[in-house]
């Protein structure tokens, strides 16, 4: 099996939060991108759901994904999501099988 991992992130925005939810995220993936240890990195906009964003990535193996959780982008990240986010936020760490 190889170290590539795959990560799977749901974030809901409050009512009102949406457009500084989107913005970070948007500003999250461009830097994220530029990281040594990003394969890929995909924002989407749930078409249903109002608010809803989910974000698909690629990691070269955890400790690409552990170097990214420190950087000062995603941190920031962290502090829109603690101000619009609902608080609710799914992550799945995935492994491909085929």
């Amino acid at each position: 099996m190889s170290g590539l991992l795959d990560v799977v992130a749901i974030v809901q925005a409050k009512p009102g939060g949406e457009e500084a939810v989107g913005a970070a995220l948007a500003r999250c993936a461009e830097a994220s991108r530029r990281e040594a240890g990003c394969q890929w990195y995909r924002l989407h906009k749930d078409r249903d759901v109002a608010g809803r964003y989910v974000v698909i990535e690629r990691w070269r193996d955890r400790s690409a994904l552990a170097a990214h959780e420190a950087t000062e982008h995603f941190q920031a990240l962290g502090g829109v999501l603690a101000e619009h986010g609902s608080g609710d936020i799914q992550i799945l760490l995935l492994d491909e099988i085929g």
